[in-house]
Order: structure tokens, then sequence, then C-alpha cells
């Protein structure tokens, strides 16, 4: 029985593997009166274009004669197996055709999909934990909530954060000492690497800004146990790696390096200094980003 050419392009369609591995071969072998290799390989580029023939694919394809007319026999070789078909027709000039199809959907298929949030401008919003060395005691944990708007190379960036309460006693007198905790507020620049989006799993951006809030701390141990609050600020350089899952979710990491401007410190009477913020510190951040357009 010979199949219509519409209804051999339907069942590729249906037959298709999902993903390709090495390096593409195509292997045609027909009798004398058909297309030769090079029409064939030349239909497939026409078809994928020149980078997509680049693309792992292993294609074998025989022509016979037979009584109605010709029998193709088509293997393709992917990462996830084989698939083998035969296909009747009656001019064998129609294999080409169908040849170029399936080149043409399976190399479409084996391109990595990026998620839409790459590129073009795009505003986010995220929820990170924090790991810190400022401006409380260390090591200290905390929530961060931010914002952002972005350009293909520029994002910019407003941040608040909450740090947990951290505790420290004097060596001397263990019972004594102070609680600290802080709340801040940022701003950042970030340069967002410029390299072929559709070449990374991942986005890359350094980013430089100025944070300032305060540091409240708690008495304990002594009497009159007093609370303070006094204001703080530092200057930030920061590395940001985001991993889109989805068009709109991300996964989100940052490191930050800190360097104290405005240090308070905080005095205990007759014990001396508790804690005074620290001129330098670093910084982790790990969380969820929602994007959209």
């Amino acid at each position: 029985m010979t199949l219509p050419p519409h209804c051999a392009i339907l069942l590729l369609l249906l037959l298709l593997p999902s993903r390709a591995q090495a390096e593409p071969t195509l292997d045609w072998t027909a009798p004398s009166g058909c297309p030769d290799a090079a029409t064939v390989e030349h239909a497939v580029k026409h078809a994928s274009g020149e980078s997509a023939w680049q693309s792992p694919l292993d294609v074998e394809a025989e022509v016979e004669r037979i009584a109605t007319g010709y029998a193709l026999t088509l293997v393709v070789r992917t990462s996830t197996g084989e698939s083998r078909e035969r296909i009747l027709a009656s001019d064998c000039s129609l294999f080409v055709r169908l040849i170029a199809v399936k080149v043409s959907l399976l190399v479409t298929e084996a391109e990595p999909t990026r998620p839409a949030a790459y590129g073009g401008s795009a505003w986010s919003v995220r929820v990170q934990g924090i790991v810190t060395m400022l401006p409380v005691p260390p090591p200290a944990f905390g929530l961060a909530l931010g914002g952002a708007y972005r350009t293909r190379l520029l994002r910019l960036e407003l941040l608040g954060s909450y740090v947990f309460p951290r505790t420290r006693s004097f060596e001397q007198q263990p019972r004594a000492g102070g609680t600290f905790q802080a709340w801040s507020a940022a701003a950042r620049a970030c340069f967002v690497s410029p390299w072929p989006r559709a070449e990374l799993l991942f986005e890359l951006a350094g980013c430089g800004g100025i944070e300032a809030g305060l540091v409240r701390g708690s008495g304990f141990g002594v009497s009159p146990a007093k609370v303070t609050d006094r204001p703080f600020s530092m200057a930030s350089a920061s590395l940001s790696i985001t991993i889109p899952l989805s068009p709109m979710f991300a996964l989100r990491a940052d490191i930050d390096l800190l360097l104290g401007l405005l240090r308070p410190s905080f005095f205990v009477r007759n014990l001396g200094t508790a804690h005074r913020v620290p001129s330098l510190g670093a910084r982790g951040f790990l969380g969820a980003e929602l994007r959209w357009q």
C-alpha cells in the first residue's frame, strides 16, 4: 500500500524521538534515478538552517524499488534510543522532503529551552534567607525582601532586610552582655552579564550598593538593662547568580563583601564594649525570585 505524502509527514511527526546525542551524520542510499545524498543534505540544511545542522543527530535512509513504487527504511538514532520506520511512496523524491521535515523538527526539539526571563526589560521581587557577619555579632541569620527593575545589561534593586537577634556575652561575666538585631534598607546597581543567553542555563551579575539601617542592642545581666537603637551604614560589592526554572520563577543566590562605614558601638557599664559593628564582613543570600515583564 502506497502512503500519500501528507500522511507520511503526519506519521513522522507522531514517531519523533525527543533528544539527540553525538555529531550528526546522514547516510543516504538510493537507486539510480532518485535524488543523491548531496540533494538530501541540501534540503535538510534549507529546512533546519546551517547552524541547526550541527545539532547531534544520526540518520540512516535506504530507498529501494518495489512493485508499487519505492520504499524508504528510515533509522534515526538519538540519546534516548532508536526509531525505525518504513514508508512507501510512488516517487522517491518525496522522501527528501520527509527527511528534511523530520530532521528540522528533531533539531527544534533538541535545542535547549531558555526561560523568557532572559533578555529584555523585566520587574522582579525576591525573598531570601541571609547568613551575615554584619552588622550584628556573627554568624547571624535573617530574611530579605527585595524588588528590582532590569534591562538587558543593567539591574536596579531595592532591598529590605531583618537580622534575627544574636547574643554576645562577656568572657569575664558570661551572664552579662547584649542581644543585637538589625533592620536595614539597601539600594544596588548591577551589571548583568552580556554573554549570549542561549548559551547559559544561568545569569550572572556584579553589583555595588549602599545600605543603612538600625542596630538594636538590649543589655542583660546588669542593672539597669537598657535598649538602644543606633544607626549604621555600609557599602557592598556583590556577585549574584540566578537560575530560571520557568519564565516567571527563578532561584537566586548572592555573595556580598561588606565594608562598614558608620560603625556604632554598644557599651555595658563597668564591663566595656559588648559589640561594635565590624569594618569588614561577608554576607550570603539564598532564595526565590518572581519575574514578570
